[in-house]
């Protein structure tokens, strides 16, 4: 009983809820929960997938013990750690005359319809680029919403429109669509933060933000190499 208390305590056995954000499915949450179970193959993991706005309730009321989300102004009560910032590619139709270009300037894209998540799940999307759409004169236009991202890239593929994907998301592949980097260097980039309530984490959500951490050194270090 007393080795069992132990090990709960150093974090080498015991439970752990994750929620995370679709988009952190892509490359934190496999990498860092894989990493996780080969130092503490003991700890249960319950993975929940939600979107960023549940996430500080869900947290206070402690029905998951660490968030992968995006970063919100109304969080700041909670404790956080950016572990990823990348850049946004353009979904568009294989046979856009955008998908010609290397680059897709956001200008070109203004006009457009972007195909977006409905209701709040798209609430950190449209908060990015409504801004950077109205700096060049244009509000954000809106059309198909839909929940699902496959579902998203498909409308994409059918050319009603084009979608933004964080640079890690791009590896899903649709027939008919292609992903392009934007050509604006102030264009917005894609954050995920790990967060958590205590000021002192309990110890195995200090080894889950810590293993976040370091994979966020090892892709910065592979995008310098780059």
């Amino acid at each position: 009983m007393l080795n069992h208390t132990r090990s709960v305590a150093k974090g080498v056995i015991g439970r752990l809820r994750i929620g995370f954000v679709e988009n952190a499915s892509f490359h934190i949450i496999p990498q860092a929960t894989a990493l996780l179970r080969s130092t503490r193959p003991s700890v249960h993991l319950e993975l929940h997938e939600m979107i960023s706005a549940e996430m500080p309730d869900a947290l206070a009321r402690k029905s998951i013990d660490v968030a992968v989300m995006r970063p919100l102004l109304d969080a700041q009560a909670l404790e956080s750690r950016l572990v990823l910032t990348e850049p946004y590619c353009v979904a568009l139709a294989a046979n856009h005359p955008l998908a010609t270009l290397d680059q897709v300037p956001l200008r070109e894209l203004c006009p457009l319809p972007f195909i977006i998540a409905g209701g709040p799940k798209a609430q950190y999307l449209k908060d990015q680029f409504r801004p950077a759409f109205s700096r060049l004169g244009f509000n954000l236009k809106v059309g198909q919403e839909v929940n699902q991202l496959p579902a998203i890239i498909a409308l994409v593929a059918s050319g009603l429109g084009y979608t933004m994907l964080p640079r890690s998301a791009t590896g899903l592949t649709i027939p008919g669509v292609v992903y392009r980097p934007l050509a604006d260097q102030e264009a917005p980039r894609a954050q995920l933060v790990v967060a958590w309530c205590e000021k002192a984490a309990p110890p195995l959500v200090d080894a889950f933000v810590r293993i976040c951490t370091q994979l966020k050194i090892a892709t910065a270090s592979d995008e310098d190499a780059g």
